[in-house]
């Protein structure tokens, strides 16, 4: 999944990079209005996805498991949320 994800990264980037050139070459304020588009599009949906991730309600319970680290070689504790509740509306 991470690799699709990168890979579409790269395409935006190439098509907001291309269609900049171009408004600078050819004619401007249409490639520009593209560039735009692109761009206001692509942040757009980072913006989103952030949005959704931070929607998860607050953690209920933490947990305290062990991790092998293996540049140490050593067993270290890592606080992990093993269950999450949900978001109370003020006043209702």
């Amino acid at each position: 999944m991470g690799f699709i994800v990168a890979a579409i990264f790269v395409a935006w980037l190439a098509g907001v990079m291309a269609t900049g050139i171009m408004a600078l070459d050819r004619n401007p304020w249409v490639w520009g209005l593209v560039c735009a588009a692109l761009v206001i599009a692509g942040l757009g949906t980072m913006l989103e996805s952030v949005h959704e991730k931070n929607q998860k309600g607050p953690c209920v319970q933490y947990e305290t498991q062990m991790h092998y680290n293996a540049a140490t070689k050593t067993m270290m504790p890592a606080r992990v949320c093993v269950l999450r509740g949900e978001w109370m509306e003020e006043g209702k």
